[in-house]
C-alpha cells in the first residue's frame, strides 16, 4: 500500500495523478546497517512543515550567514506558502513581510538564487501554483534592492506548475539567464522547457529546436565536457504517461544546443538530478532518481570523457517524488549525498550515502524521519565549516520542515587563492586562466571556480560572483566553472576591465580571491585613409565618453616608452571616435598605438 500525505483533497494536480502509476509498481523495503553520523535536529521556533516544494539557501543580506527560502504547502493550513527566513546568528526569523511584502504562496514550485543583475546581492526566481486550479500558475524574479526584493515583470514569461528552474550563464557574456520546465495548464498539453536569455537590460525567450516540454521534472546545468559552456540535463513526462518520461543530455554548442543520446538512461519524471564530480577526475558526473516505465530507479552515472557509464551502489533502493543533493559533510574531500523520496513505491526514506573513495556506503542518522514529495539543500548554517541540511516534505503521520545540524568531528579550511592569473584577448572576447590552489581536502582536479569581472577595481558589474569580498559563498554550490579557465564575451572595446577569480572546494568553501588583474579590450578601427596631403586618418568604436592618447612609431621592435605621443582622438559622436596625423606626409610606413589615460 502506498502511503498518503496528510491529507490528498489539498493535492488534486500530484499526489491523486502520481500515486495510481505509483501504485503499479512491486513495493520493497531494504535495509542498510552502517556507522552512525553525528547529525541532531535543531529546532526553528515557527518554521511550517510544507510538502510538494522547495528551500534553498542564499546569503541575501551579505552577512556571512545563510538564509533560506522555504515554499510548499502547508501541512497545517493546507495553504501555498512562500517564506524568508534570515539567519541571525543565534536563530532564524521570517522576515517575509517585511523584506518582501507581497511574496505569493506556491507549491509544486520551486525556487532558485542568483545575482541576475551583477550588483553583488543575490535575487531569486521563484515558479509554481497559488492556489489548486492551474490558472494560479506563476513563475517570477524578485530582485535584491538591498533594502528588500521587489517583483521584476518579465514580459511573456509563462507561469507554470510542476516545475524546476536554474539559473547559468549559457552564452558567456557575464549575465544570468535561465531555464524552465512545467505546466501551464496542469497537464501535458501545457508543458514547457523555455531558456530565457538574460541581455543586461531585460529577458528574451530563446527557442532551443527539439527541446521537449515536461513536467514533474527537474533540471540541472553542468559543464560536462570541460569546454566552458554550461550544458544541461533535464527529465520529466511529457504526455501524462510513464511511458512519456524523458532524461536527456543537451550540449551546449556555442551556437546553440543538440541532445546528446546516453545509452541506458531511462526517462524519468516525478525526479531529481543533479551535478557532482564524485570521484574527483576532473569529469562532472550526476546522480539521478524518479519513476520510469520500468519502475524507480536512482542512479549514479560517471563521466568516462567520452560518454557516462552506469556505477551500481549496492543497496540503493529505486526512488522517486523525492529529492537529492550532493555535498562532502564529513570533510573528506569526497563528494557525498543526501537522499530521500519514496523507495520502490513503498517506503519513505531520507538516507545519506557517504564516499568513501571507492564506492557509497549508507550512514543513518538516528531520528531522521522518511520523507517523500519533498526538497533537501546542504548548507553551513552555523559557520562551523561543516554541511548541515535543510528537509521539508511528508513523513509518516505529517508534514516537516527540519534543521539538521551536522556536528561530525572534522575540520575544512578554505583553499588558498589561485594564482598565476593570465588574460588572452582576442576581439571581444576574453579567455581568464589561472593555476589550481591548495586545498586541504580536496584534489585539484576536484575543485571548481568563480570568476568576478567589473570596470572598476573590485567592480562585479560584469560578471558576478555568488560570493562576498572575502570569499565566502552566497549559495553553498559548486562553482560556475570547471578547470582553469573561463570565457568572457561580448566585452566593449576600449574598456579596461578589472578581474579575479576564487576555488571553491567539495564542502563548498570558497577560497579568498585573487589578485585582481586587468586588462583591457583594443578599439576597433571601422576606417582608415591617407589623404591627397599625406595625413593619415583613422576611426573606430569605443565606450562612449572614453578618451584616448594615439601614439606612433616607425619601429615596432622599440618598447612602448620610446613611442611618440601625437594627441588625443576626438569623439565625433557617441562611441565613434577619429585621429588625424598628419605627420605622415613624408612617412612610406608608421605604427599606432591606442592608450585610455
Amino acid at each position: 500500500m502506498i502511503p498518503s500525505p496528510p491529507d490528498l483533497t489539498r493535492l488534486p494536480n500530484r499526489m491523486n495523478r502520481i500515486l495510481p502509476m505509483m501504485a503499479a509498481f512491486t513495493c520493497m523495503m531494504l535495509l542498510a546497517s552502517q556507522t552512525f553520523a553525528q547529525f541532531t535536529q535543531t529546532p526553528v521556533p515557527g518554521l511550517p512543515g510544507v510538502f510538494s516544494g522547495s528551500v534553498a539557501w542564499g546569503d541575501y543580506d551579505n552577512d556571512g550567514r545563510l538564509d533560506f527560502l522555504l515554499s510548499g504547502l502547508d501541512g497545517t493550513t493546507g495553504l501555498p506558502a512562500l517564506s524568508l527566513w534570515q539567519n541571525t546568528g543565534s536563530g532564524f526569523s521570517n522576515v517575509t513581510a517585511s523584506v518582501a511584502p507581497g511574496l505569493p504562496g506556491i507549491f509544486d514550485s520551486s525556487v532558485a538564487w542568483g545575482d541576475f543583475d551583477n550588483d553583488g546581492r543575490l535575487d531569486f526566481l521563484i515558479a509554481g501554483l497559488t492556489n489548486v486550479l492551474s490558472s494560479g500558475a506563476i513563475c517570477q524574479i524578485w530582485r535584491n534592492t538591498g533594502s528588500g526584493f521587489t517583483n521584476l515583470p518579465i514580459p511573456g514569461l509563462p507561469g507554470v506548475a510542476q516545475s524546476s528552474a536554474a539559473w547559468s550563464d549559457f552564452d558567456s557574456d557575464g549575465w544570468l539567464d535561465f531555464l524552465i520546465t512545467g505546466t501551464t495548464n496542469g497537464n501535458s498539453s501545457g508543458s514547457i522547457s523555455q531558456l530565457w536569455r538574460n541581455t543586461g537590460s531585460g529577458f528574451t525567450n530563446v527557442a532551443i529546436p527539439g527541446l521537449p516540454g515536461v513536467y514533474f521534472g527537474s533540471l540541472a546545468w553542468g559543464d560536462y565536457d570541460n569546454n566552458g559552456r554550461p550544458d544541461f540535463l533535464i527529465t520529466g513526462i511529457t504526455n501524462g504517461s510513464a511511458n512519456g518520461a524523458i532524461a536527456q543530455l543537451w550540449l551546449n554548442t556555442g551556437s546553440g544546443f543538440t541532445n546528446v543520446p546516453i545509452p541506458g538512461l531511462r526517462g524519468v519524471f516525478v525526479s531529481s538530478l543533479a551535478w557532482g564530480d564524485y570521484d574527483n577526475d576532473g569529469l562532472l558526473d550526476f546522480l539521478l532518481e524518479g519513476l520510469s516505465a520500468n519502475g524507480f530507479i536512482a542512479q549514479v552515472w560517471r563521466n568516462t570523457g567520452n560518454g557516462f557509464t552506469n556505477v551500481p551502489v549496492p543497496g540503493l533502493p529505486g526512488i522517486a517524488d523525492g529529492s537529492l543533493a550532493w555535498g562532502d559533510y564529513d570533510n573528506d574531500g569526497w563528494l557525498d549525498f543526501l537522499i530521500t523520496g519514496l523507495a520502490n513505491g513503498a517506503t519513505r526514506i531520507s538516507q545519506v550515502w557517504r564516499n568513501t573513495g571507492n564506492g557509497f556506503t549508507n550512514v543513518p542518522i538516528p531520528g531522521l524521519p522518511g520523507n517523500f514529495d519533498n526538497s533537501v539543500a546542504w548548507g553551513d548554517f552555523d559557520n562551523d565549516s561543516q554541511l548541515d541540511f535543510l528537509l521539508a516534505g511528508t513523513i509518516e503521520g505529517g508534514t516537516v520542515s527540519q534543521l539538521w545540524r551536522n556536528n561530525v568531528v572534522s575540520s575544512n579550511s578554505p583553499p588558498s587563492a589561485p594564482a598565476g592569473l593570465s588574460v588572452t584577448v582576442s576581439g571581444t572576447t576574453a579567455i581568464l586562466k589561472w593555476n589550481a590552489p591548495v586545498d586541504d581536502r580536496t584534489p585539484a582536479s576536484g575543485l571548481s571556480y568563480n570568476e568576478r569581472m567589473g570596470t572598476t577595481p573590485g567592480g562585479s558589474d560584469i560578471v558576478s560572483a555568488p560570493a562576498s569580498a572575502s570569499g565566502t559563498l552566497l549559495a553553498p554550490r559548486m562553482g560556475s566553472a570547471r578547470g582553469d579557465s573561463a570565457e568572457i564575451q561580448n566585452l566593449a572595446s576600449g574598456q579596461t576591465y578589472y578581474w579575479s577569480v576564487q576555488a571553491v572546494d567539495t564542502g563548498f568553501a570558497g577560497s579568498p580571491f585573487a589578485t585582481e588583474q586587468q586588462f583591457s579590450i583594443s578599439p576597433l578601427v571601422i576606417n582608415s585613409v591617407r589623404h591627397a596631403n599625406g595625413a593619415f586618418e583613422f576611426s573606430f568604436t569605443s565606450t562612449p565618453g572614453a578618451s584616448f592618447a594615439a601614439l606612433a612609431t616607425t619601429n615596432l621592435s622599440l618598447s612602448l616608452s620610446n613611442w611618440t605621443v601625437l594627441g588625443t582622438a576626438a569623439e565625433i559622436s557617441p562611441g565613434q571616435f577619429r585621429f588625424i596625423d598628419p605627420q605622415t606626409t613624408n612617412t612610406p610606413q608608421r605604427f599606432y598605438r591606442l592608450r585610455s589615460p
